[in-house]
């Protein structure tokens, strides 16, 4: 019975080890990759003309909050309690939309930039996973998570990938 056990184990091992000779590991940057499309390009436009827009929100907002409280500065002194009264929370509550909309602009800002880079992103993973396939790469690392130690050797299919989208490398 232990030989048995035994000759499996050692069967199993082999079989392992013959396997580990197989792999293929290599290396990508995406970040280059990235910086080479001008799909990126058009998304950082898109981003810039979102951001503007909703900084013109906000400074209309606060400019619209500023003349509302010199308005009432000046006027306070000839204003019944009841009306003074009115206005102070109507300026409280400008004032906590302001705050409000500066937390959801930078929502709103996160969520274009995943719903604009998110198919990009996709096509660089489906054009990664096409060169290793092709190469018969079976791991590949990120330059950009930081590997302990990544040997020169080692194939870097940075390149190939920004062939492959119609990007050029910068």
């Amino acid at each position: 019975m232990k030989k048995i056990l035994f000759l499996t184990v050692a069967l199993v091992g082999l079989s392992i080890a013959a396997n580990a000779q197989n792999v293929k590991i290599a290396r990508v940057n995406t970040q280059d990759i990235m910086a080479s499309l001008a799909d990126v390009d058009s998304v950082r436009v898109k981003l810039e003309a979102f951001a503007k827009d909703l900084q013109d929100e906000l400074e209309t907002m606060q400019v619209e909050y500023n003349n509302k409280l010199e308005s009432y500065s000046k006027t306070k002194a000839a204003l019944t309690p009841v009306i003074a009264s009115q206005k102070e929370r109507d300026l409280n509550d400008l004032a906590r939309r302001i705050q409000e909309r500066n937390q959801t602009a930078q929502e709103d800002y996160n969520n274009v930039q995943m719903s604009l880079m998110q198919p990009i992103i996709g096509k660089v993973d489906e054009s990664i996973k096409k060169i290793a396939k092709s190469l018969s790469i079976t791991v590949i690392f990120d330059a950009q998570d930081g590997p302990v130690y990544i040997d020169e050797n080692t194939i870097d299919i940075t390149s190939n990938v920004i062939k492959d989208l119609g990007g050029t490398l910068k």
